[in-house]
Order: C-alpha cells, then structure tokens, then sequence
C-alpha cells in the first residue's frame, strides 16, 4: 500500500475533526461542541504526535455531559475520565447501533461486557423505562465511576445487575497491565456458563462486548451466550486471535453481518443480527 502525501492526511484529520466537531453539536450541544474545537486547535501539536483526538479530550476533563440520542426515549448524562472520547465514538459516530443496523427496544434484556465507566450501559438503559442490562467490568475503580454516572440519570441503576468480574481470556498484551494494577486484584475470573448462572436469564436480546482480546477465549462455536442472542457488537481483537475465524463462528451460530468496520491493526467492530433460530 502506497502512503497518503502529507496533504492528504492533514486533510482526512480536518475532515474527522470537522464531522466529530458537528456531531458533539447534534449529540452534546453548542457549548460542549466549541469549547471541543478550541481545545484541538490549543492541543493540535499533541494531536499530531499521538495520533488522536485525545489530547483534547483529556483536556476537556470528565464532564458531566449531557447526551441526546436519537433513538433513546429521554436524554441522559455520562460523567467519567476520558468520557467524551466514549462520547464521539458511541454517540457521534454511532459505532454500536450504526444508524440503525442494530436496535435496541424498550422491554430489551442487554449485556455490556466490558462495561467500563457505563457509557453503552447508560445507553441502553434511556431506550426504555423497561430496558434491564447486565453490566460486567472487573476494574474497581471504573466500577466507582460506572455508579458515579449512573447515579446522574433517574431510574437507571435500579435497572442494572453490575458484576465485577473477568470473563473470557487474558492475551500477553494485557495480561502484564493487569497484574500491576491493583484495580484489577481480587476481581473473579467466570466462565461463560458460571456468568450465565449468576446473572439467571435465558435469553439477551443485544449483547455488547469490548474485552480487550478475551472474546476469543469466551466465545466458542458452542458458545451458549451466542446462542441465547438475538443482536451482537463485538469489537475484536486482532492482538487477541484469527479474526476472520471469529467472524465465521457468528455466522455458523446463525447470525447476518450487518456492519463488518475493520482497523489499520486488523481488529474490528462487528455488528450483527439473528436471521435463524438456535436451540440452546
């Protein structure tokens, strides 16, 4: 593959920050939205050396913001560090729903594995006063932050069963972050059948998982929890195993590909439905 020219790449980084500028409009509002754009201006230079958009985020701290989304029933508020990143990607860009591929309905029984400060979780929940979700993330002090941003929206903890857990596997790549974090000691490992017992449902009607390369481990060709859903997004993990391999299990457990969205790093986002019926 030949390398953009400077040019290009100065330009396609314009066009992002130009469409991200404009969504946080839509999404977070007017205020949110330029106080942003000043702040990539301020950080552009950091921007540049690291490669994203984070330098601004950081900088614009942890909110709280409020959110609109177009399919949800009411707004809601998410507050955590780094929040307005998990704001661009999950509200602005859309990259669990994508423009209505995905839905999610009130009445909906939702897991977030991976849940970390409770922004899909939040979500979920503000697609319906009936929406239940359970929620796992074995970090202690994301937990803290997961219930600090529930806590801003009425009616939605109530409505959670949050586990602090690992489930799936541990790839080299994370294994040596998480045994030097002391936000991760203590937390249980669950396999896919001890996570089903605990959390006591028979059905998912929208599974979410971003487990940092463990869904190879967690998720089988007889994997229950595939099996018992009716909607999936996964992020997958190139670091964590084959891909494609992967993509094929979804398909032979019955479900459509709805959004296949792949990295420069050969992970991607995949977004699909159940078109058959799978015993379980």
């Amino acid at each position: 593959m030949v390398d953009e020219p400077p040019d290009t790449q100065l330009l396609h980084r314009i066009g992002v920050i130009l469409r991200d500028f404009t969504g946080l409009w839509r999404v977070c509002g007017a205020p949110v939205a330029v106080h942003w754009l000043l702040l990539v201006a301020l950080r552009f230079g950091s921007i540049i050396k690291e490669g994203s958009l984070a330098p601004a985020d950081r900088s614009l701290g942890p909110g709280p913001f409020l959110v609109r989304f177009p399919t949800c029933q009411a707004a809601f508020r998410v507050r955590g560090e780094g929040s307005i990143s998990s704001v661009r990607e999950m509200y602005v860009r859309d990259c669990y729903l994508h423009h209505g591929a995905l839905a999610i309905r009130d009445g909906d029984t939702v897991v977030d594995l991976g849940a970390n400060v409770g922004n899909f979780t939040n979500l979920a929940l503000a697609h319906g006063g009936s929406v239940r979700v359970v929620a796992v993330e074995p970090s202690r002090q994301l937990n803290e932050a997961f219930e600090l941003s529930l806590a801003l929206n009425r009616g939605h903890r109530e409505r959670v069963q949050l586990l602090r857990a690992f489930v799936g596997g541990l790839p080299e790549k994370q294994k040596s972050i998480i045994e030097t974090d002391h936000n991760y000691s203590d937390a249980p490992w669950m396999s896919e059948a001890e996570l089903i017992r605990s959390i006591r449902i028979d059905r998912v009607d929208f599974l979410k998982c971003d487990i940092e390369g463990g869904e190879f481990d967690l998720f089988r060709k007889d994997s229950r929890l595939l099996q018992m859903s009716r909607t999936l997004a996964v992020e997958i993990h190139a670091f964590g195993g084959d891909v494609e391999s992967f993509v094929q299990i979804v398909r032979d457990l019955g479900f459509a590909i709805r959004l296949q969205k792949n990295a420069n790093d050969g992970s991607c986002i995949l977004l699909a439905t159940k078109v058959r019926r799978h015993e379980v």
